[in-house]
């Protein structure tokens, strides 16, 4: 085919001794099915289907999928292009939903050709809002560009682009409160992750509620930011922000009447939040598939009080990736 008769003409200008070099035998047809069935799959063929849900629940919590593995090729060099990608959605009671799985599919496709990052990132997010319709959208992707360490000025650097365009994700009147930033040097080195399980003296979905919206009150104006898990009668919460925010509200925990058997379960110094995009966010175990549960405990429910912090901390990791972590920013 003509691409293989292409590639076998820049094969031969390349290698000083192509006839006798058999590790180059059949290169140029291998390199053209690379390229054409593979890494610039995207081309040609049809975008994959997605099928779409009505937004039967109503959510109109930010969503956030990823990371996703990228995989590219840059437009000027045709050199590899990878790293990862989160995407943050805002649906309203019109939104149109999609399977997570559909979220890697659109990103594949639309990485799976010659790209520009900031260009790529712009074709993901029409095509996102194109299909889903959201109240708002946020796209960050991280890469390393190989065209910049593995030619040219032989760096290894990384390309970070974020979409916050204001049409995408518009303000309303009451906007989300923002966690304040560390004026001083100081302030920056003292963050701390602390990460605690507790049982609910009260279970009913009123009092769950009330936890979360007095977290989600007097946390920005604190510097917390954290996740807060409930299953089964038992808390499994992740705090993070400066070492005295932190300790004195882990005090109050102790002290609130409305927990019991309150258990330090990891307690740690950080250099960045992990978990920096919720005043306090929200898992409910009732909707989590049982197969997540389970790959971090012996039965399927939430007991952090039989494994690890560690093994705790990885269960709020993976409910982060795929994307069953909910709440306000």
């Amino acid at each position: 085919m003509r691409s293989n008769r292409r590639c076998r003409a820049c094969s031969t200008a390349w290698s000083s001794t192509p006839k006798g070099d058999h590790n180059t035998n059949n290169t140029a047809r291998r390199v053209a099915k690379m390229y054409l069935n593979e890494v610039f799959k995207g081309r040609y063929v049809e975008q994959p289907p997605i099928t779409e849900f009505p937004n039967a629940e109503h959510l109109n919590e930010l969503m956030i999928v990823g990371p996703l593995t990228v995989r590219s090729a840059c437009s000027h060099h045709f050199c590899p292009v990878i790293g990862k990608i989160w995407i943050g959605v805002m649906p309203n009671e019109h939104t149109n939903v999609i399977g997570l799985s559909k979220y890697a599919r659109l990103v594949d496709w639309i990485m799976g050709r010659p790209q520009i990052q900031e260009e790529a990132v712009v074709q993901l997010a029409d095509l996102i809002m194109e299909k889903t319709q959201p109240d708002g959208l946020a796209i960050v992707m991280e890469a390393s560009h190989f065209c910049m360490s593995w030619r040219g000025v032989r760096d290894y650097g990384q390309q970070d682009d974020q979409l916050r365009d204001a049409r995408r994700v518009p303000q309303g009147q009451c906007p989300a409160p923002r966690i304040p930033v560390p004026h001083s040097p100081k302030e920056l080195t003292m963050l701390v992750r602390l990460l605690y399980a507790s049982r609910a003296v009260d279970t009913s979905p009123e009092a769950i509620e009330a936890i979360l919206s007095q977290s989600r009150q007097h946390n920005p104006s604190s510097g917390i930011t954290g996740v807060l898990c409930y299953g089964g009668g038992v808390f499994l919460q992740a705090i993070e922000g400066g070492r005295s925010a932190v300790s004195e509200l882990y005090g109050h925990i102790q002290q609130d009447k409305r927990h019991k058997a309150v258990e330090l379960l990891h307690y740690e110094e950080i250099s960045e939040r992990r978990f920096a995009g919720w005043t306090m966010g929200q898992v409910n175990l009732s909707k989590i598939n049982h197969s997540i549960l389970l790959k971090y405990s012996e039965r399927p429910e939430l007991d952090p009080y039989s494994v690890s912090g560690k093994v705790s901390f990885a269960l709020l990791e993976e409910l982060m990736a795929t994307a069953s972590i909910i709440g306000r920013a």
